[in-house]
C-alpha cells in the first residue's frame, strides 16, 4: 500500500508515479492519493502538467483535457452551463463520442447523467445527489455522507448489469460526496479498480477536479479534498512512451524541483 497526501493533482500523481516506476510489473495495489487542493496549481503542478501533457500527445495518447472530458463535460459545462451537463451532453454530445472505439462501451460523464433506479427507472444521478445536498445544506444538522454513485452501477441498482465483462470499462467503480457543513466544503472519494497511471490517471484527477468544482458551484459551497483509491494501479508503458521516457520525466521533474529551492 501506499498513500500521500499533497496540495495538488499533479503532485501526488508524481508522488505515486517515482513509488510505481521502482515496483515490481510497475504496479502495486491500494495507491491511496488525498489532493488538498483540487482545483489549485503551483509552479511544480504546472511544470508537471505541461510536460507530462506533450509527451501523451508525442506518443499519439489522449491529452489531459481528451481523458478529463470523458470524467465530466467540462467543455459543455462551460459553454452551456447545467443545461450542457444535464442535456445537451447525453443527447446531443454522447451519441457522437460513442462511435469512436475508445467510447464504445460508455463514458463516465454519460453514466453520471444517465442511469436507472432501483425501481428500474430512468433517472439522473448527479443531479440527484447536487439537489439532495441543495436541500440537506438547509438543515442545521446536515446528512454529511449519503451522496454515492456507482458508476458500475449507477444508482446502486441490487443487480450489478456490468458484472459479465471481466476486462476494460467501466476502472472508475464508486464516487463518494461528503457534505461538510461547518467547512462549507463538499469533498470527495473516488475508488478505481484498475487505474493506468500513464494513459489516464493524471487527466482522471483533473476530470474529477472539474466535477468537485461543477457540483460545489450548484450547491453554494466550496471545493473540499479529493481521494483517490487506485485498488490496483500500474505503469501501463506504450511504445512511444516506455519505461525509459519515464524514467527521464520523473529525473527531469525532480531536477526543476532541486533547482525551485
Amino acid at each position: 500500500m501506499f498513500s500521500r497526501s499533497e496540495s495538488t493533482r499533479e503532485e501526488a500523481w508524481f508522488a505515486a508515479m517515482e513509488h510505481l516506476i521502482k515496483k515490481d510489473g510497475l504496479s502495486d495495489m491500494n495507491i491511496v492519493l488525498e489532493i488538498q487542493n483540487p482545483a489549485n496549481a503551483s509552479d511544480l503542478s504546472r511544470k508537471i502538467k505541461r510536460d507530462f501533457d506533450q509527451l501523451l500527445v508525442d506518443a499519439d495518447q489522449y491529452s489531459l483535457h481528451t481523458v478529463a472530458e470523458t470524467i465530466f463535460p467540462g467543455e459543455e459545462y462551460r459553454r452551456h452551463g447545467t443545461e450542457g451537463v444535464f442535456n445537451i451532453y447525453p443527447n446531443e454530445v454522447y451519441p457522437i463520442i460513442q462511435k469512436q472505439d475508445s467510447n464504445c462501451k460508455g463514458t463516465y460523464a454519460h453514466r453520471l447523467v444517465r442511469g436507472i433506479n432501483s425501481k428500474n427507472q430512468d433517472c439522473n444521478p448527479l443531479e440527484n445527489i447536487i439537489n439532495r445536498m441543495k436541500t440537506e445544506i438547509e438543515y442545521i444538522s446536515t446528512k454529511k455522507a449519503a451522496y454515492e454513485i456507482t458508476l458500475d452501477d449507477v444508482d446502486s441498482i441490487p443487480v450489478n448489469r456490468n458484472d459479465n465483462p471481466y476486462m476494460g470499462f467501466p476502472c472508475l467503480s464508486h464516487l463518494s460526496f461528503k457534505l461538510i457543513k461547518h467547512d462549507n466544503k463538499v469533498h470527495l472519494t473516488a475508488m478505481y479498480r484498475k487505474h493506468h497511471y500513464v494513459q489516464k490517471a493524471l487527466g482522471n484527477f483533473l476530470g474529477l477536479a472539474r466535477l468537485m468544482d461543477f457540483v460545489a458551484r450548484e450547491v453554494g459551497v466550496e471545493v473540499g479534498t479529493l481521494v483517490c483509491h487506485s485498488t490496483f494501479a500500474e505503469i501501463d508503458t506504450h511504445p512511444k512512451l516506455g519505461k525509459r521516457v519515464i524514467d527521464k520525466f520523473i529525473k527531469d521533474i525532480n531536477e526543476f524541483k532541486s533547482d525551485s529551492v
